[in-house]
């Protein structure tokens, strides 16, 4: 299941996330059913303001774990992202020091084949 802080990225409620994750001891990280977690949505939903504000939340020494997990279809943070166009959140992801830009999915789909097969042409560019 979703937790509170799941539906406020799916919604892109910057300030109910800011108050949840100001909550003592919050787990940031959960999976969901698809094995998603509150970063991978708004990721995947281009919700640039909350994919910061989650990030920022995160133990420096963990990001680079939680944002390479691979969901149920094994596709990662930046594959959804890259999928789905969204071009600042991808731009956000490859600043980020060991981000894996190869990852390949089940079909061995890589965030560049994805960002091509849907013809988004920004992300596209980010990616090489």
């Amino acid at each position: 299941g979703r937790t509170a802080l799941h539906h406020a990225a799916i919604r892109n409620h910057v300030s109910i996330t800011q108050s949840l994750i100001s909550v003592p001891k919050i787990h940031l990280n959960i999976p969901d059913n698809r094995n998603w977690t509150p970063i991978t949505y708004s990721a995947a939903l281009g919700h640039t303001t909350l994919f910061s504000t989650l990030l920022a939340a995160f133990p420096p020494s963990q990001i680079t774990t939680i944002l390479n997990t691979k969901d149920n279809q094994g596709r990662t943070t930046l594959s959804w992202a890259a999928g789905q166009g969204n071009s600042d959140v991808v731009k956000l992801l490859l600043a980020i020091p060991g981000i894996d830009v190869n990852a390949t999915d089940g079909d061995n789909w890589t965030p560049l084949t994805y960002a091509v097969a849907h013809g988004h042409t920004e992300t596209v560019k980010a990616l090489l």
